[in-house]
């Protein structure tokens, strides 16, 4: 990437709980945009908190913006609301008073995203969307209702192995000029690019825990739980590579892909207040804090049609 970037995330969860069940309760959803901003050689951080009661949303500083945030109740609303995507198009039109003409790439977390636009879940990767960026009377991509003037230079989707739709890394091999296969190290922090595909990469991550000298945390190394050589082992505490993967959506078309998904994976070395790797680029870390940090936030109980894919 030859000019600075700002770098965008987008969090969303519905939040159901138990109450959900009983209809009781309507759904709340919780949607945050985080935007790092490159200003004279450093990044100013900005948060976007949607409309509440006490006074209209918007962008702001990052910390003032947590003050907003947990002084409003989470809304009402659930995934499926048609307004939803043209909220958040709305929250990126407005993004352009803060970064001027400087270009910026749309992180966001595959786990909450793929039913609300269509081009986000792989079923629909082939469907064409018509002159308006609509797929069936719906915006086919974050952005896709603004001018070409406001909308994201790239979209990149990522989703942690917390999903069990992406798969984990297990064994690793190496191949030399000659395509002879070898065994290849035990683990590993590498980008890999999926076989037969442009787009699609999987970053592997292995667990601070294991880097240490605690002999017990490098069982995973070698076995699972499963083909542990003694039954002891398998009291122990195991920490097994665990993986994200990094979906190019859009890009532009005279340039690669793989500056992007390199850019996408070194984010995620950049946690707020930790040294370890995260499950997602540092926009969509932050913008996940965010809600973590609302004193109405509780475990949310997903349908599992949520991330059919």
């Amino acid at each position: 990437m030859q000019h600075p970037l700002a770098h965008v995330g987008l969090h969303l969860r519905e939040q159901r709980g138990a109450y959900y069940k009983k209809r009781t309760d309507r759904p709340a959803l919780m949607w945050i945009l985080t935007a790092f901003v490159p200003v004279a050689g450093q990044w100013k951080t900005l948060a976007y908190v949607p409309p509440g009661p006490h006074g209209a949303g918007g962008w702001f500083d990052y910390a003032f913006a947590q003050v907003i945030s947990r002084r409003n109740p989470i809304p009402e609303g659930s995934r499926s609301e048609s307004g939803l995507p043209r909220r958040i198009d709305h929250a990126l039109y407005q993004l352009r008073e803060w970064i001027g003409t400087t270009e910026y790439v749309l992180y966001v977390s595959g786990d909450s995203t793929r039913s609300v636009w269509p081009l986000m879940s792989n079923k629909n990767a082939d469907l064409p969307a018509d002159e308006t960026g609509q797929i069936n009377g719906r915006p086919a991509l974050p952005g896709a209702t603004l001018d070409p003037g406001h909308r994201p230079k790239a979209i990149i989707r990522t989703t942690s192995s917390t999903n069990p739709s992406i798969p984990v890394p297990a064994v690793f091999h190496t191949l030399d000029g000659l395509g002879n296969e070898a065994a290849g190290p035990r683990t590993s922090n590498a980008l890999f690019q999926l076989d037969d595909a442009s787009t699609t990469y999987f970053m592997s991550r292995l667990p601070l825990q294991a880097t240490g000298g605690t002999p017990s945390a490098k069982l995973g190394r070698k076995n699972s739980r499963w083909t542990a050589a003694h039954g002891a082992d398998q009291a122990e505490n195991w920490h097994c590579l665990t993986s994200t993967e990094i979906a190019v959506i859009t890009h532009p078309a005279d340039e690669d892909s793989l500056p992007y998904a390199v850019t996408a994976a070194r984010l995620c070395t950049h946690a707020l207040a930790w040294m370890g790797r995260t499950q997602h680029p540092l926009p969509i870390h932050a913008a996940i804090q965010m809600d973590k940090n609302h004193p109405d936030y509780r475990r949310t109980i997903d349908s599992d049609s949520e991330n059919d894919d």
